[in-house]
């Protein structure tokens, strides 16, 4: 037996040399590349997820490279629409598909000029798109997704017009099958659709009638030859998208009522008006939030009405006060019938807002749309010259004065905005020579909706502070002004439907209007 004190040690193990260090630029790369694969097959997924089992397209390869089947139509001049699905690779361009949908379409198409045909992106709401030469058509369908939106492919020429005449659908010639159920409700749709467009282009104005009939044509017969049926649709659930489709709408709404600062949510319902868009339509519901401008509801009608493609400035959003007996309805015989009052709101007023603050007492109150008219300024927003009102003299504890800024510019705006606090008109403290006040902040006395009693004493049925706003009670309001010349009663100023005027309560009591004396009552507007 060996003595381990005397064997020999056991040669040295090699060991193989470490991998190099993955650098750090590399790992964000590999990493980023992961991710965007994720992203890319999550997306695919909920592509899927809606799809007939013929559209569903591939998982994405390491190179994020994916395939999948698309529907492609074809109308040459005269003729009829045509259909055929291909398989398409994700990198294949807009020419390659263009080549293989002549053969497909017209294999005696191929000696022809290939230049001369184009892919065309088109929707049903009649928007077109010529795609590029090195555009990809799958990933353009697959970006359809995020808006949750529906298109078509057409093959067609660069040149030909896109001004045709609509023809109703007959599918393939002899063979007539009956549509379903789902089938001739969406044809109704359509239909409706037509009429509404119909309806809108026969309101416009010069020459643009023609325009918006060329921009539309193609889409208009595409959709109308072969309208959306289990045949030419990829949906697999036309009814569960559209369900979706209204949800996320809805919550991206109701995201815009919610308030920021924890106070109440501000938004809901408000029904426009838009019988002069179409007859047969003579209103629309809107949901709005009370920060949606009249710019906002002008476009969101045009799309209702299916409009989409008219110029929004070209149209207005009038507001109708109904001075009439309200019985709380707001139909059209009230408001042809009653005495009423217009006014076209600005692009940036909020009609939501005017009709939360508009009070039931004073009748109702409507939204129209209706095209601009051609001689129609948009307020000037500038001070206008000041109205003065004060006594001979003036008093220790100043005049007081009522300018356009507050009766005339407030009363337009109050107009709009009709009890909101800050609109109302209000009196201005003067210096005693009528100048304005430099050191300190002037009073300002905010006349309410009633009756405003001014004199050195005060009623014992009004409400109101000396020199100060006064208070809104059960009765009339007051402020109590002190000098030489004014009297107990010296004069009566009535806020009434936005309109102000004054009243000298007797022949001695001095009062003033733009530097001429007043006996009786005076609009100050």
């Amino acid at each position: 037996m060996a003595n381990p004190a005397t064997s020999p040690p056991p040669p040295p193990m090699h060991h193989p040399p470490p991998p190099p260090p993955v650098t750090t630029a590399a790992a964000e790369a590999t990493k980023a590349r992961v991710q965007e694969r994720e992203a890319l097959r999550h997306v695919i997924a909920q592509w899927n997820a809606n799809r007939l089992d013929l559209f569903e397209l591939s998982e994405p390869n390491e190179d994020l490279e994916f395939h999948g089947v698309m529907r492609f139509y074809f109308q040459d001049s005269g003729q009829k629409v045509a259909t055929k699905c291909i398989r398409v690779a994700s990198t294949a361009p807009a020419t390659a598909v263009v080549e293989t949908l002549i053969e497909k379409f017209r294999p005696d198409m191929r000696m022809l000029s290939v230049p001369e045909y184009a892919l065309y992106e088109i929707h049903e709401n009649g928007d077109e798109r010529r795609l590029a030469d090195d555009e990809k058509p799958l990933l353009v369908q697959l970006n359809w997704h995020k808006d949750d939106r529906e298109g078509r492919f057409l093959l067609r020429r660069i040149d030909d017009k896109t001004n045709v005449p609509a023809v109703s659908f007959q599918e393939g010639g002899s063979f007539c099958r009956k549509l379903s159920k789902r089938e001739k409700k969406q044809l109704k749709k359509l239909e409706k659709m037509n009429k509404l467009k119909s309806c809108g282009s026969g309101g416009s104005i010069g020459g643009s009638s023609s325009v918006k009939e060329n921009d539309g044509g193609v889409a208009e017969k595409l959709y109308t030859e072969l309208p959306e049926t289990s045949f030419t649709r990829s949906i697999s659930n036309p009814e569960a998208v559209m369900r979706r489709r209204r949800q996320q709408k809805l919550e991206r709404k109701l995201q815009q009522f919610r308030s920021k600062d924890g106070g109440p949510d501000t938004g809901g319902t408000l029904k426009i008006y838009g019988e002069s868009l179409c007859r047969d339509v003579p209103y629309k519901t809107l949901l709005l939030s009370v920060r949606d401008t009249a710019a906002v509801v002008v476009r969101e009608m045009l799309s209702k009405y299916g409009l989409s493609r008219e110029d929004p400035s070209q149209y207005c959003l009038i507001q109708v006060n109904v001075l009439g007996p309200d019985n709380g309805t707001e139909s059209s015989k009230e408001y042809h019938g009653s005495t009423n009052r217009e006014y076209i709101l600005d692009d940036d007023e909020c009609p939501l807002a005017i009709l939360m603050n508009h009070p039931s007492s004073r009748g109702s109150i409507m939204f129209h749309v209706r095209r601009r008219p051609a001689d129609y300024h948009p307020r000037k927003r500038k001070k206008k010259p000041q109205q003065q009102v004060g006594h001979k003299g003036g008093a220790k504890g100043g005049g007081m004065m009522i300018g356009e800024n507050g009766v005339g510019n407030d009363s337009l705006d109050y107009r709009r905005y009709e009890d909101s606090y800050d609109r109302l008109p209000f009196l201005l403290e003067l210096n005693p020579d009528g100048t304005d006040i430099v050191n300190g902040i002037p009073k300002r006395h905010r006349l309410q909706l009633n009756v405003t009693e001014v004199g050195s004493e005060r009623s014992s049925q009004s409400s109101g502070v000396a020199g100060q706003n006064g208070g809104v009670g059960g009765g009339s309001q007051s402020l109590q002004l002190f000098g030489p010349n004014v009297q107990p009663r010296h004069c009566v100023i009535a806020h009434t439907e936005g309109i102000v005027t004054v009243t000298p309560c007797s022949r001695d009591a001095e009062t003033y209007v733009n530097g001429q004396r007043i006996y009786e009552t005076t609009i100050l507007q």
